[in-house]
């Protein structure tokens, strides 16, 4: 089957009283062949001899069986085949793009389970310890280099104890979160409003990074 590109490079041509769409050239070189058996065709009329005829009509037979093999030939195919070709194409052209677009998705869930599964184990590794200079010690050693989510945020921050150590580690953090829009959630994971306002502006003047 012919492409999309190909298909609209195609050229209209009248073969037998039928629209059909040939490769470029083909309307030229079959003009050449019927301008030939006119040609001969008038030779005959103005009445050669019995040998010249046979010649003739050996002639404009060769040129009949060269049209024949050249429209079987050429990349040709009538009007109906030619638009189910086409739509046959443009389905296939937009199953290709849902499958690109399904596999896309597909790499992207894998990258979040990926990155949801380190982050757990990260928040595991904070809970295990007793003191929240410790877990401070590990977000400024150990967090791993991603972007992070609000809600990513709010899980290592509920492994604090104290509201003070919370705002410390969330200055480690702001630049990394990603939907620094959606920072109001933060204020319900400290204890006091101050620390809780305080948490908002930290973020809200948080630089530009990679994951702004």
């Amino acid at each position: 089957m012919l492409s999309l590109v190909m298909m609209a490079a195609l050229e209209i041509v009248q073969i037998n009283g039928q629209v059909h769409h040939c490769e470029p050239g083909t309307s030229q070189t079959l003009a050449m062949i019927d301008s030939q058996i006119d040609r001969n065709r008038a030779q005959r009329r103005r009445g050669h001899t019995r040998q010249g005829q046979g010649r003739i009509l050996r002639e404009n037979n060769q040129l009949l069986r060269e049209v024949k093999n050249r429209v079987q030939h050429v990349q040709c195919m009538d009007d109906r085949t030619y638009r189910d070709n086409l739509r046959a194409d443009r389905q296939e052209r937009r199953r290709a793009e849902r499958l690109a677009q399904e596999r896309a998705q597909h790499r992207q869930h894998q990258s979040r389970l990926r990155r949801q599964a380190r982050l757990q184990d990260f928040t595991n590794m904070l809970k295990q310890e007793s003191f929240d200079s410790h877990k401070l010690r590990l977000i400024k050693n150990a967090l791993p280099q991603n972007c992070l989510y609000t809600t990513d945020v709010e899980m290592i921050l509920r492994t604090f104890d104290f509201d003070s150590y919370r705002q410390r580690a969330l200055k480690l953090m702001a630049n990394q979160i990603i939907d620094k829009e959606n920072r109001f959630v933060l204020r319900d994971e400290f204890s006091f409003a101050s620390y809780g306002n305080r948490a908002m502006e930290t973020v809200a003047d948080a630089r530009r990074g990679q994951c702004a």
